[in-house]
This record gives structure tokens, C-alpha cells and sequence, in this order.
């Protein structure tokens, strides 16, 4: 994780140094008769994506029943959601920029084998906040981000008690591809962890996740403004 830290720092600095390299007060003249949407730099963007996010294990997890704690490897099974993100995209043509921003998974249903440990069945709902940061190398059409999220979980079930939830960096990488004449959509197939901890309480029993990752696979749809 630190590598992956120190690689994005990196880039950020090589971006500014070519910012700062290439900027020319009075480049307003130069590039009049060029296309406005391959000169402007800042976008809004919003996108709706459908993910798959697979089985989170937590490996060092503890469970208490009866008064008895042990260690016990778990695996909370989920299915896919469709989600939303927005975020604020620096970038030209052929030239490294970044993107800052936020998502929301709105709700995975959690699958009935993951409350066996808990002895009983209930309608839980897996939803996924999060914020990410991302250095993105563009060429005229195709696009590759990589960068960090923090992510935080929302269980949303019908009866016990999450408590103690917290939220830590994963690391994700993506493929994006412009399309129409302005340039103004793109189809995103991407790729991240989320790594997160709680603490679930049901039917007398107590699990301390501790921290656990999930992968997920997404394909988007974005919208820049």
C-alpha cells in the first residue's frame, strides 16, 4: 500500500511540473481555433455503475457466544449493486491529470450463509461510501486512472446492532474510453478494493470483524459537465 501511496505522489508532482512547465499566459490567443472541449481542463463528472463486489473476508475476526471468544475466519457474502460517484476530473489531451471525488455502492443484499455463525436468517442490505483520489493518464480517447479509496460500510439490517465501523485504504485502476463528438461520455470498466471493519451483534452473538477486503469489478457510465 505504501508503494502504491509513493507512485501517486509521484505522478501528482510529474503533472504539476508539466503544468507548470507548459502554462503561457498568453496561450488564450494560441489555441482559439481549436476544439474548446480537447482545451479545457476541469470537469464535473457523475456516473452510474453496476458492481459486482465479491465475498469480504475477514481473516482475523472474533466471535463471542455464551461468553466464549475465539478466532474465527469470516466471510460476508454478497450480491451485486448498482452504484453512483461524482467527482472532479483535471486532464488534456495525451497528458497525466487526476481525479478527486466520492462514491456510493447503494446496496448489496447480503447472502443467508453469511449469518450462519449467528445461528438464524435476516434481510440485510451491504451499502458502500466512499472517497478516492486518482492520478489518470489520457490519450485522445482511451484513459487509464489508478489511485486510493477510503471506504466505509453502511449494513442496513432488519434487526441487531453494527457498531465500531470503520474505514481503510484500498487501491483501484480502471479503463475508460471517450465517445461522441464532444467527448462529453465515456464507458468505464474498473477495478477495486474495499477495505473496512465493524462490529455485529445478533441473536446474542458478537462479531468483531477486525479488517477485511473485497474485490469488485464495475462497468460505468460517465457524464462529464
Amino acid at each position: 500500500m505504501r508503494r502504491i501511496f509513493v507512485m501517486l505522489m509521484v505522478l501528482c508532482s510529474l503533472q504539476l511540473g508539466v503544468m507548470a512547465q507548459t502554462w503561457n499566459p498568453n496561450q488564450k490567443d494560441t489555441i482559439a481555433t481549436e476544439d474548446a472541449d480537447d482545451t479545457k481542463a476541469g470537469f464535473i463528472s457523475a456516473s452510474l455503475y453496476l458492481n459486482n463486489f465479491s465475498d469480504i473476508k475477514f481473516k482475523n475476526a472474533e466471535v463471542t457466544s455464551g461468553g466464549v471468544t475465539a478466532p474465527q475466519e469470516y466471510i460476508l457474502k454478497t450480491e451485486p449493486s448498482i452504484g453512483i460517484d461524482i467527482n472532479f476530473i483535471y486532464w488534456l489531451d495525451h497528458s497525466w491529470g487526476f481525479a478527486l471525488g466520492s462514491f456510493w455502492d447503494i446496496g448489496h443484499k447480503v447472502k443467508d450463509e453469511s449469518f450462519d455463525i449467528f445461528g438464524t436468517t435476516k434481510t440485510a442490505y451491504l451499502g458502500l461510501i466512499g472517497f478516492d483520489l486518482s492520478a489518470i493518464y489520457r490519450w485522445e480517447r482511451f484513459y487509464i486512472p489508478i489511485g486510493i479509496n477510503v471506504t466505509f460500510p453502511i449494513l442496513m439490517i432488519e434487526d441487531g446492532d453494527i457498531e465500531d465501523v470503520g474505514g481503510h485504504t484500498g487501491w483501484q485502476v480502471a479503463m475508460g474510453y471517450l465517445f461522441g463528438k464532444s467527448k462529453s461520455d465515456a464507458l468505464e470498466f474498473r477495478y477495486r478494493t474495499s477495505i473496512f471493519q465493524y462490529t455485529q451483534v445478533l441473536n446474542n452473538v458478537t462479531m468483531k470483524s477486525e479488517s477485511g477486503e473485497g474485490d469488485s469489478f464495475a462497468l460505468a457510465w460517465k457524464h462529464f459537465f
